[in-house]
């Protein structure tokens, strides 16, 4: 008895998190980024070889970053009418800072509690407009979203080919003007940096208004 051939194969990414990169033109200012070149509010994220990072939550209120506020909360509109394609969900802001990476520097691998979406733009006066900026890596356990009841090790199996199942580090290079948004409890670092000044801006999010839940609607003022 012959074993049937399988002439096709059909995968369906049912339970897979929308990772986006947003696409701008001029999404930041030159005002805007002589602003964070200028900016000196910061320390050191953790320890040596961690970026520095502003020592502010609240970034976005000064005055000088207020339109930098809405485009952010325009680009979390598009998300959730593009990608999550609803218009019942709506989110605000929770806190916004911003990092500096200088040369052999990194994001060490965490996520951002208690919050719901993430966003980041990037630029760096030492990587040309057309080129891509040093990235952030989203990390897994590999298999571990497939299987997420059994504590199996699967890191050390080798795939014929990468993919979004399998993978343990997946990363994302941005160029200037892209912007992206990922669910906040996504594992994720960044490369070693290269370069002396890049710049990353960042904000969290959660969801406001009134949200579905049990038998009704609860509302959440943020």
């Amino acid at each position: 008895m012959s074993v049937p051939r399988c002439y096709n194969v059909d995968t369906v990414p049912l339970q897979s998190l929308p990772v986006s990169t947003l696409k701008f033109n001029n999404f930041l200012t030159e005002q805007e980024k002589e602003y964070f070149r200028q900016y000196t509010n910061f320390s050191l994220d953790r320890e040596d070889h961690s970026p520095y990072i502003s020592n502010t939550y609240s970034l976005f209120d000064c005055d000088e970053l207020l339109l930098l506020k809405d485009k952010f909360n325009e680009a979390i509109k598009i998300y959730t009418q593009k990608v999550l394609c609803t218009s019942e969900l709506h989110f605000k802001i929770l806190g916004s800072w911003f990092t500096r990476n200088t040369l052999d520097t990194a994001h060490n691998v965490h996520s951002h509690p208690n919050s719901m979406l993430s966003v980041a733009t990037y630029f760096d006066d030492e990587v040309s407009m057309n080129d891509y900026i040093r990235g952030i890596v989203f990390k897994q356990h590999k298999f571990s979203n497939i299987f997420p009841d059994f504590k199996f090790n699967f890191n050390k199996l080798k795939p014929s080919k990468w993919n979004i199942f399998n993978y343990e580090e997946y990363t994302i290079r941005p160029k200037h003007n892209d912007v992206i948004i990922f669910p906040s409890h996504l594992l994720h670092s960044s490369e070693l940096n290269t370069t002396n000044n890049r710049f990353c801006i960042g904000a969290n999010y959660f969801v406001t208004g009134k949200v579905p839940g049990g038998d009704g609607y609860s509302s959440i003022v943020i």
